[in-house]
């Protein structure tokens, strides 16, 4: 049965591990069972807090009293890594199947990723975590946020606290290209988009540890396989309300973007045909990095387009930002 145990994106751990392998006692004290208890989740897609993650991978291990590294959640695969738990909201509480229960006074690792199930997703009892051929060309509702998060040393005391608070941190960069248009100007933009990146890769990070994230890409995209395009048609009018539109918003991997190129495809109003510009996306910043987010702004004027805005700040500009908390201690409590 699935138990409550992460309290709003916390994660309660009550779990109690016996000779190594895991113990599912009826009897057991509720208030050393590991849950979780998260705010309503709605998307698994950009996440800008905790109510909006609807599912995450946990993996856990202590030290026994003899110095054996013992798993909470699992059973390794034939190369030794764990595939995790799966935490999910149930009608607003958190939980996973089975039962676990804290053993006290022994040090805990736990390590998360965000979204739950992503494809070759591994975890080491030393924290190393990888996904592999992660798949970055989703956009809008269909981007996924990959996200990160570890505990380590935590000591459950008995009558204390059996939470785990997680911090998740956003392992993506946000890109997002925005048209205006200009006074006087009415256009419709029928196209948008970005190539000369890497849409998939192989991430491995160090859980616990400040080893910085590696990423192993793909191919870098040309103009006719890249995924990263608007497909839809914006009418703007420079003198109304509707002058400005969102053409491309993506989580991308981090990497390089020396030669990233953006080409969109207007026609102003009076205009005999439709005009496609391309722009190189390196003339402010050469990389694209973790828990950035960057907007490219283009005004279509009267006589010319122009490339006058861009900025760059922690996951978002305009959003509650930053890191995701779930709440919960992240320390060695009692």
């Amino acid at each position: 049965m699935k138990k409550g145990f992460w309290k709003m994106l916390a994660t309660g751990i009550a779990a109690a591990v016996v000779g190594g392998c895991v113990e599912h006692d009826e009897g057991a004290d509720a208030s050393r069972e590991i849950g979780f208890d998260v705010a309503a989740a709605e998307s698994r897609a950009i996440i800008e807090e905790a109510g909006d993650m609807e599912t995450f991978d946990a993996w856990g291990w202590y030290t026994s009293t003899g110095g054996a590294s013992i798993d909470v959640f699992g059973t390794p695969d034939a190369s030794g890594k764990y595939t995790g738990v799966k935490v999910e909201n149930t009608g607003g509480a958190w939980g996973y199947e089975g039962e676990r229960y804290w053993v006290a006074d022994v040090s805990y690792n736990f390590y998360a990723v965000h979204p739950a199930g992503l494809s070759g997703a591994t975890c080491t009892n030393e924290g190393t975590l990888a996904v592999e051929e992660f798949d970055a060309s989703g956009m809008g509702e269909n981007a996924v946020d990959l996200m990160t998060a570890s505990v380590t040393n935590r000591i459950y005391r008995a009558g204390g606290n059996n939470q785990v608070g997680f911090t998740f941190h956003h392992e993506l960069a946000r890109v997002q290209v925005v048209v205006n248009a200009g006074q006087g100007v009415k256009v419709e933009v029928s196209g948008a988009k970005v190539y000369g990146v890497s849409e998939e890769g192989t991430f491995v990070r160090r859980l616990g540890s400040n080893a910085a994230a590696a990423w192993t890409l793909e191919t870098i995209t040309n103009e006719n396989d890249t995924r990263y395009v608007f497909v839809e048609r914006a009418s703007l009018d420079g003198d109304g309300t509707n002058n400005q539109v969102v053409v491309l918003d993506m989580l991308v991997i981090p990497q390089g973007i020396t030669d990233a190129r953006l080409v969109l495809t207007y026609q102003r109003e009076g205009d005999t045909q439709r005009t496609t510009g391309e722009l190189r996306l390196d003339q402010n910043s050469t990389t694209w990095s973790a828990g950035s987010a960057y907007r490219y702004t283009l005004n279509v004027e009267v006589d010319a387009i122009t490339f006058s805005g861009f900025t760059v700040d922690e996951w978002g500009y305009s959003y509650s930002g930053g890191d995701i908390n779930i709440g919960g201690t992240t320390n060695n409590g009692n």
